[in-house]
């Protein structure tokens, strides 16, 4: 298939407003309408939704989506909506209505996108639903998630495979922003990818971010030092989510305009939070790794983490948010020894004994009271602190078991259960119509929900209580309690907005001495979680360019060390220092203190060392409190 530059570029410019293409995004393009099966690895920010979306605009076909996320689906659907592009995201909590018009709308070529979980490749209703569509492009997405040696193993993702059986002709297009060589082979092995394929590997070096390193006691006391002195806005990692209150709290309380984010917040306040850190009004974000995904701020400066992240993918992946308008930028990690301890002993903790997770599954079937044979993609509204009390099991140790069961591919945990308020009448054309002629004060929301809603007789469908109320001219409060009461009394299926987040079942339940934990999967992700930690220690207690060691990881060798690190400025500064130093000393005897005032700000902190050492070599000498050349 021929597509010319001209008609590349006019995409490009009139979908994303863009003159030229980031690095390595129109070999990508061109390698995947060329109909090769193609890997892209580009760094956060580099621009990977592009390289799937501009060739299947350009010929106008159909691409399905795999992504891991339900938010990152709905919002990248959302944004191409904007531009008038249909696309839809196909997930386990849309109703069977709106997985009816997506795929009528696939079939007639009105729509270029299907968004689609790896967890719905499970199902063969679904394969089945898809196995007659046009489809142009499969595009993987955080294709990492693919490999056991990658830092987010999704079991689900080695059914991706399914849909290359499905549709043979279809180019593939795996993307992610970090992979060493091992998740590399993982990814182009198991997605089947041809003899001929090629691979896109932009360095992931970060060429204007400065990278710091600090061991210190004084963590937020130096935090607070860099933020002030940040021009710009400025993201803050933490691994949980009680620390991104505390820390908002306190940095607020210390004059700088902070928010924090996590998934346990509602859709409408961290939309709302979101905003307006967006647009300048909010500093300093306090977040966990659910703030970053989809996120495109161009003038990050600062990337700070005071906990250590768990693996370098995760770190650089992070990191990677900050400069993305190429300007000067600085990710500053902060740890002490201690927390290098905790970090180890961490890893006992998040890794349960197998036996914990056969009582902590038998039991969440019990919790939903979920019978011998049934249960696959049942989802409801979950909250683990709750079900921990109910079965008297340690709140922690039951957390880590539940990421360990989605792990080993068991269950699902959504970050949130739903968006929009549902509902199905539970009767017949025929009943409702009795009902109406019985009941005449509910026949106006009634005859609103069928007017405006279709489906809502066959499959629970998304609804709004405010346009409802708008239309039958009462108020959403008292819709609500109409709804309510209709659902109480049997006529129809109301499920309400819910911020909660939930949990699906991806097997029937079999009987607890059938039950088996694989155990060569569990320790093997083990091993790998070790292996990653240790890496991550590595690069905080070497003294070598932190680039290089990186980049190491992901076996990416540079010739130089990069001078836009803490390492290669230090070692800069101590050529220099000693030096200075000597010069100094020539002229007068002087402190310690007297020396170090004569440097500049940012080289103080290289001079103590570099004296001591000077006076250890015998370079100079110390009486009464001076140090001088003899």
């Amino acid at each position: 298939m021929q597509i010319s530059d001209e008609v590349l570029h006019y995409y490009l410019k009139n979908y994303w407003g863009a003159d030229n293409f980031r690095p390595l995004q129109k070999e990508i393009v061109r390698s995947v309408i060329e109909g090769n099966d193609t890997l892209a690895l580009l760094p956060t920010g580099g621009g990977k939704s592009l390289c799937y979306q501009l060739p299947v605009l350009a010929t106008q076909a159909l691409g399905i989506v795999v992504s891991p996320l339900i938010s990152l689906m709905n919002d990248q659907a959302e944004n191409l909506k904007k531009k008038n592009i249909l696309s839809y995201p196909l997930h386990s909590f849309i109703s069977k209505y709106q997985l009816q018009v997506a795929l009528e709308n696939a079939y007639r070529g009105a729509c270029r996108f299907l968004f689609v979980s790896p967890e719905k490749l499970q199902s063969e209703v679904f394969l089945q639903q898809i196995r007659e569509l046009p489809v142009w492009l499969i595009a993987v997405d955080e294709a990492h998630c693919i490999s056991q040696w990658g830092h987010d193993f999704r079991p689900s993702y080695r059914q991706i495979a399914n849909l290359r059986n499905l549709f043979p002709d279809a180019r593939m297009l795996a993307l992610t922003a970090t992979a060493t060589e091992k998740v590399i082979r993982d990814i182009t092995q198991t997605l089947n990818f041809k003899a001929d394929a090629r691979i896109f590997k932009q360095s992931f070096k970060r060429k204007n971010i400065f990278i710091q390193i600090e061991n210190t006691a004084a963590i937020e006391n130096r935090m607070l030092q860099a933020l002030k002195n940040t021009d710009g806005s400025c993201i803050v990692y933490f691994r949980n989510r009680k620390k991104t209150e505390l820390y908002a709290q306190f940095l607020h309380h210390h004059g700088i305009r902070a928010s924090y984010y996590h998934a346990g917040i509602s859709k409408e306040v961290r939309d709302k939070i979101q905003a307006e850190w967006m647009q300048g009004k909010t500093k300093v974000m306090c977040a966990t790794t659910a703030f970053g995904m989809g996120i495109d701020k161009p003038d990050v400066r600062l990337v700070l983490h005071p906990d250590i992240p768990e693996s370098p993918e995760a770190w650089y992946q992070e990191i990677g948010r900050a400069g993305r308008d190429g300007k000067p930028s600085m990710a500053l990690l902060l740890f002490d020894n201690k927390h290098i301890r905790e970090l180890h002993r961490k890893l006992e903790l998040t890794f349960p004994p197998p036996d914990f997770l056969k009582i902590v599954l038998n039991q969440l079937y019990n919790y939903f009271q979920i019978a011998v044979g049934s249960g696959q993609y049942f989802h409801a509204s979950f909250e683990h602190e709750k079900f921990a009390s109910a079965y008297r099991l340690d709140v922690v140790k039951t957390f880590y078991a539940l990421q360990l069961l989605e792990k080993t591919g068991h269950i699902r945990l959504h970050e949130v259960f739903r968006h929009t308020s549902v509902v199905q009448f539970l009767l017949s054309s025929a009943e409702l119509y009795e009902f109406q002629v019985k009941f005449p004060l509910h026949e106006p929301l009634v005859k609103s929900l069928l007017r405006n809603y279709p489906g809502i007789l066959n499959s629970p469908t998304p609804i709004n209580e405010f346009h409802l109320a708008s239309a039958i001219k009462k108020k959403p409060y008292d819709v609500k309690k109409q709804l309510e009461l209709l659902h109480h009394n049997g006529i129809l299926l109301y499920e309400p907005k819910s911020d909660n987040p939930s949990l699906e079942f991806l097997h029937n339940r079999v009987r607890m001495e059938e039950f088996r934990i694989e155990t060569e999967l569990y320790h093997l992700l083990k091993k790998n979680a070790e292996e990653k930690i240790n890496a991550m220690v590595q690069i905080l207690t070497q003294n070598e360019c932190r680039n290089r060691q990186a980049l190491c990881y992901f076996n990416e060798e540079i010739q130089d060390d990069c001078g836009m690190c803490d390492v290669c400025e230090a070692r800069h500064h101590t050529v220099q220092a000693k030096s200075m130093i000597l010069d100094i000393l020539k002229e007068a005897p002087l402190s310690l203190e007297q020396i170090t005032a004569r440097f500049p700000f940012l080289m103080q902190k290289h001079i103590i060392p570099q004296v001591k050492k000077l006076y250890e070599e015998g370079s100079v000498k110390y009486k009464g409190g001076n140090f001088y050349i003899s």
